[in-house]
């Protein structure tokens, strides 16, 4: 009886030590990059990924921006966001 529970007891570590990770799949994956929407001056609404169709994030994000430019006041009155300050900043390495 002593035997069978150190048998069992041994194939049990061992179990143990084959499931351990190795310590290269710990390294951290390198974060998607993604097209900015950018709310004047600085202020990043949202960051946007992949493909839709035709259409890469940085077209998505411009497509985005001017829509919010064009969005109207609550009241009915002139623009909820002051024209030119919602854009897909250029250049950035999140355009890219």
């Amino acid at each position: 009886m002593k035997l069978h529970f150190l048998v069992y007891l041994s194939l049990l570590l061992a179990g143990f030590g084959a499931a351990a990770q190795a310590p290269d799949s710990l390294v951290p994956l390198p974060m998607p990059t993604g097209a900015a929407v950018v709310l004047a001056p600085a202020d990043t609404l949202f960051r946007v990924y992949g493909r839709v169709g035709a259409f890469g994030p940085k077209e998505r994000a411009e497509a985005i921006a001017r829509r919010l430019d064009a969005l109207p006041a609550p009241g009915g009155g002139g623009p909820a966001i002051p024209h030119g300050s919602a854009h897909a900043p250029a250049g950035s390495p999140a355009n890219q």
